[in-house]
């Protein structure tokens, strides 16, 4: 494997990493541009929808309704798209948390 390359069992651990260095970032215009174009360089779509899903969560918990229903969309539509069900449930509750 090459430096800098992460094998596909252990994808989910840049979401993590990237949610971490979001938060402190959040009253910034756009916290997370060079972490998101990672996700797509490193694990494409997949990865690309979780990164707006934990974005998206994480918005919302910081009041921030506005930020993470833009997000949670882009997760929506992403998952759809690629037909991961349990995904785009996990969203929809994250939605309804928003709305309700």
């Amino acid at each position: 494997m090459c430096p800098g390359t992460f094998p596909r069992k252990r994808l989910p651990w840049p979401v993590h990493a990237l949610m971490a260095g979001a938060y402190p970032n959040l009253g910034r215009a756009d916290p997370l541009p060079a972490g998101m174009r990672q996700a797509e360089r490193v694990g494409g779509r997949p990865l690309m929808a979780r990164c707006h899903f934990g974005l998206g969560s994480l918005y919302r918990r910081a009041g921030k309704n506005r930020d993470a229903r833009e997000h949670l969309e882009k997760a929506a539509a992403l998952f759809r798209d690629m037909g991961m069900r349990l995904w785009s449930d996990r969203v929809d509750a994250e939605v309804r948390l928003l709305l309700g």
